[in-house]
């Protein structure tokens, strides 16, 4: 690109000046066509080099793994909640478990903590669990292309599945002990090869006008 830039350079030069071996007189008018044509081809190339060097940091930018931190905005029960799964989760153990309908994709390391939902994974892996929304993320995440948003992430079931294969894949969830296992369940991930393509953030969506306070009893 240099050397493009350049040669342009002289090849204007040389047309504007003549041979570089011949005495050169030029007229007033002469030399301020030669200062005005000089000093365009330089805000130029300056202009393609800025174009080109933004365009790489933009296209690093929109690859890169790193995300802007989330605060969850839980109350002291919740916190001490997450906090208390958190720190519990790596006495617990894990096991690599497989979707069996789903073989090409669905091979992930899960926590042996389940929320309560007793063989939860057993069922999930042989079809027994929302199905049906496994075959929609199949079929229209289009592999390294398609970016999900899965609202609701609980656990991980789903936000592991198409993790595996979109471009990028993003979790929210609001439960302060199902936010604490998914976010695990995405650490045990992160060493293959998708892994740095998931990440799980504590949250909740709603309208403007439902924004406020809910306490829910189990």
């Amino acid at each position: 690109f240099k050397v493009a830039m350049v040669t342009i350079n002289n090849a204007v030069a040389v047309a504007l000046e003549g041979p570089r071996n011949k005495k050169k007189y030029y007229s007033p008018y002469r030399q301020s066509r030669i200062i005005f044509t000089t000093l365009t081809l330089t805000l130029t190339n300056i202009l393609v080099l800025i174009c080109i060097l933004l365009s790489y940091f933009r296209s690093n930018t929109q690859e890169t793994t790193s995300e802007v931190t989330v605060l969850p905005n839980w109350d002291d029960r919740g916190t001490n909640l997450y906090s208390d799964r958190h720190n519990a989760l790596p006495n617990i153990g894990y096991r690599n478990i497989t979707f069996w309908h789903f073989r090409k994709y669905g091979q992930f390391w899960v926590s042996n903590d389940e929320c309560h939902n007793r063989n939860f994974w057993d069922i999930a892996t042989r079809g027994g669990w929302e199905f049906s929304t496994f075959q929609i993320f199949e079929k229209y995440t289009v592999p390294n292309e398609t970016i999900v948003v899965d609202f609701g992430t609980w656990i991980g079931p789903t936000l592991l599945f198409h993790g595996s294969f979109s471009r990028r894949s993003f979790g929210i969830e609001a439960d302060p002990v199902a936010y604490a296992v998914a976010e695990y369940n995405v650490e045990l991930n992160r060493n293959k090869t998708w892994g740095g393509r998931i990440s799980v953030d504590p949250g909740c969506i709603a309208r403007p006008e439902d924004v406020g306070m809910t306490r829910m009893k189990a």
